[in-house]
């Protein structure tokens, strides 16, 4: 059964993008055969179509709408009055002084400061300041063109009005027609009877029509009324008022619906405003309708300051139309609080604090894997004071728990509040003193609680050589405890002091080669560390903070096993590691990283959080490899083999990811996980994973994941989208099954983007989901 759900989920997915992608073809091969009457059409005669390009000339399609960059629109500008000269080139003129009245004829052009005309007949009154052209009539300005009839500027006033005219706004590339246009300055004008676009000139794929458009470009927005927005010639929109940014200032206004459909959800339909209260402030109100929740209510703020910068943003559903018990009838919601920022020259600030109504409120409305997983929501305030060489951390921490499963003792303690010292004392280069110091108030409603109060003062030495290092360190752990809710017999008053001593050494070795015939260099580094730390009897002390640290190449070389400062590991060992890097001589690139280690142990470790009776005199063998064999092939893999257990489960842990990735966004990536665990959990996984993103051809992308558990025979996650893109508009459809554990049935879900250069976005945010799950995605 599973594998025809699978079978019918991919058929789905290839199915619908198989479907938006045929469409799409269709219509783009038909050239948009299917159009509606413009009301704003104006009849062309042939010789304004072959003159179309005069509007062009010197100006690139390189980019559509907004320039990148933020590069300023105008960039020619001078000051233009009543004594700035005027240049005027005919074939033929003709004067009547007394009249002041001119008659020019054959290829004329009149020049004044950046103002521009191209006419067969003009005539120039200069008691009126008026130049009058009735034929085609190219118009130049900084911040438009204009190619039309019967135009007329007033020099007096630096004006101008053309009829039946091709426009395009410089600068920012837009274009379209209009009955009528009317230049107030030089940087505001106005349309009547318009079409407008920011697609180049062989492409019409959206176009608003319009009664009416008013560029103004010192404020940044062009304003239409009673315009009808169209996609591929179809009119979709209509709307009394239509707000245009020609820039990438912020303005406040409705931005487009974004309209999706899952299994969980229904149809979802949300209509966002953005308001800009100020330069440094502003909001977007977002209501949200899901058909088989209810009506949702969203908001985000965002504010900056010169120091500080900061999101808050909160939702809520009234009520829940799907909920089938009493704990969710309520109110629903969830709200999130980030900030950023600095006071004073030395002084720093973070806050995180996020929290939901109930356990299920991320599974129910939650995006991705990753936050429907979530089982700890933190709320946390930091304030850091930094010094030369030092630095104090204050924090207040909490969690709020929305993993059902995890009982009341099992859940982790608030710091309530807890500062750090830290600071770094160098005597000379090869003597360092290093100093920390932790109190803590650690608060939990069921488990004891109390103050800890640790130092952990370290003298490290460093000898160093073109060939090698050796390191020798001490630690001396002190913590002390003052503790309430105690059993009767306990102790409130607890402390210890715990000496450690490490050793790290190594050696360099280098040689040159060859490779393919390729110079490279090699080196080999071998190293050895011992770590001495005698036992002391701490099961009296409190496990606050400490769990034992997830073994990988790294914890070989850590004075302590466990994490936190309740628990310091006894041990007697040395580790062999050995780690070799192959270098190109011609770019410095790194080709190839191997590394290999394991510890041996002298004694057994007593200090123990769980129960443990066999201790093996040696640890698990972890080896590492990373290598970039081209410019567009590569490849990780870490592995932890524990030669103790049975030949069928020696392996204990692995990753292995192959990466193929090209400048022209070809991505592929082959990934295999393996997780093996004593715990019957969650921890414990098998699982591959495919993803990609492919260009087809220069305006089409396909993309997609496929996840799959080799422990549970089924699918996790499959997407599989499908992109057109160009310079004035782009489409993006993704359809998803999904599951946010193994033990719940699959989610089904459709996105749809479409972007309009110069107007906005129709659609969900899919590129935020692309980047999340489909590693190295851009």
């Amino acid at each position: 059964m599973q594998s025809i759900y699978i079978y019918k989920t991919t058929l789905t997915c290839i199915a619908i993008s198989s479907y938006l992608a045929i469409s799409l073809i269709f219509l783009n091969w038909t050239g948009y055969a299917w159009s509606f009457q413009n009301p704003h059409s104006t009849q062309i005669d042939f010789k304004l179509q072959t003159d179309i390009t005069r509007l062009d000339k010197g100006l690139s399609w390189g980019y559509c709408g907004a320039p990148p960059n933020n590069q300023p629109i105008v960039t020619q500008q001078s000051t233009i009055d009543a004594q700035t000269p005027i240049n005027i080139v005919a074939d033929h003129s003709e004067f009547f002084l007394q009249d002041q009245f001119g008659i020019l004829q054959g290829n004329v052009i009149v020049d004044r400061g950046n103002q521009h005309l191209e006419s067969e007949r003009v005539t120039y009154e200069r008691s009126l300041g008026l130049i009058r052209s009735p034929g085609l009539t190219l118009l130049q300005h900084p911040t438009v063109r204009l190619l039309g009839y019967n135009a007329e500027i007033n020099l007096l006033k630096n004006q101008a009005k053309i009829a039946v005219v091709n426009y395009r706004i410089v600068g920012y590339n837009a274009r379209g027609t209009a009955k009528s246009a009317f230049i107030k300055n030089k940087l505001h004008s106005q349309y009547r009877g318009i079409t407008y676009t920011t697609c180049p000139r062989d492409s019409n794929a959206w176009m608003v029509w319009a009664d009416s458009l008013e560029v103004n470009q010192k404020t940044g927005e062009a304003i239409a009324h009673n315009a009808t927005f169209n996609i591929l010639g179809i009119p979709v929109l209509y709307t009394p008022y239509l707000s245009i940014p020609l820039d990438n200032r912020r303005k406040s206004g409705f931005l487009f619906p974004i309209i999706g459909m899952s299994s969980r959800l229904g149809v979802d339909i949300r209509i966002p405003y953005y308001w800009n209260i100020h330069p440094q402030l502003d909001t977007t109100i977002t209501p949200r309708i899901m058909t088989q929740r209810g009506l949702m209510l969203s908001n985000e703020i965002r504010y900056l300051t010169t120091q500080n910068q900061g999101v808050f943003t909160g939702e809520v559903l009234l009520k829940d139309t799907k909920a089938n018990n009493t704990e969710h009838e309520g109110t629903r919601g969830k709200a999130s609080f980030h900030q950023n920022g600095s006071f004073g020259n030395n002084w720093r600030s973070q806050i995180n604090i996020d929290m939901v109504s109930d356990d299920t409120y991320l599974e129910d409305f939650g995006r991705g894997l990753q936050i429907t997983s979530t089982r700890q929501m933190e709320r946390r305030g930091d304030i850091y004071y930094y010094g030369q060489d030092w630095y104090v951390l204050g924090r207040l921490q909490s969690f709020q728990t929305i993993d059902r499963t995890i009982a009341s003792e099992d859940r982790p303690y608030n710091r309530l509040p807890q500062i750090l010292f830290d600071a770094n004392i160098p005597f000379n280069t090869n003597l360092k003193l290093k100093l920390q110091a932790e109190n803590v108030y650690f608060q939990h409603d069921t488990k004891v609680r109390g103050n800890r109060l640790a130092l952990r003062p370290t003298l490290s030495m460093s000898f160093k050589r073109p060939y090698g290092y050796v390191k020798p360190r001490f630690i001396l752990n002190q913590v002390n405890y003052w503790l309430n809710n105690q059993d009767a017999n306990q102790s409130t008053r607890l402390h210890s002091t715990i000496p450690s001593f490490s050793l790290d050494s190594g050696i360099m070795l280098e040689r040159r080669s060859n490779w393919f015939n390729m110079p490279i260099t090699q080196t080999i580094e071998p190293r050895l560390y011992y770590l001495y730390t005698p036992y002391y009897n701490q099961d009296k002390l409190p496990v606050f903070d400490s769990a034992e640290f997830d073994f990988s190449f790294l914890s070989l070389f850590q004075t302590n096993r466990f994490s936190g400062r309740d628990r310091i590991g006894d041990t007697n060992q040395i580790t062999f590691a050995l780690t070799t890097n192959t270098n190109s001589e011609a770019t410095g690139k790194r080709i190839l990283q191997a590394s290999i280690g394991q510890t041996f142990y002298f004694a057994k470790r007593r200090v123990q959080l769980a129960d443990i009776e066999d201790q093996e005199g040696r640890s698990s063998i972890i080896g590492e490899l990373t290598t970039n064999l081209t410019n567009n092939w590569s490849s990780r893999a870490t592995m932890l083999w524990d030669p103790h257990r049975s030949n069928e489960a020696q392996l204990r842990k692995a990753t292995l990811g192959i990466q193929y990735q090209t400048p022209q966004r070809h991505l592929i990536n082959v990934n295999y996980r393996l997780n093996e665990t004593d715990a019957d959990d969650d921890t414990t996984f098998e699982d591959t994973e495919l993803s990609w993103h492919w260009p087809i051809s220069h305006r089409w992308r396909v993309m997609g994941r496929w996840s799959y558990s080799l422990r549970n025979n089924q699918t996790t996650e499959i997407f599989s989208g499908l992109e057109y893109s160009s310079c004035c508009w782009r489409i993006r459809g993704v359809v998803r099954d999904f599951m946010n554990n193994v033990e719940q049935k699959h989610n089904f879900s459709v996105m749809l983007q479409v972007e309009f250069t110069g107007l906005g976005t129709f659609g969900n945010s899919i590129e935020d989901f692309l980047q999340d799950t489909i590693h190295g995605y851009w």
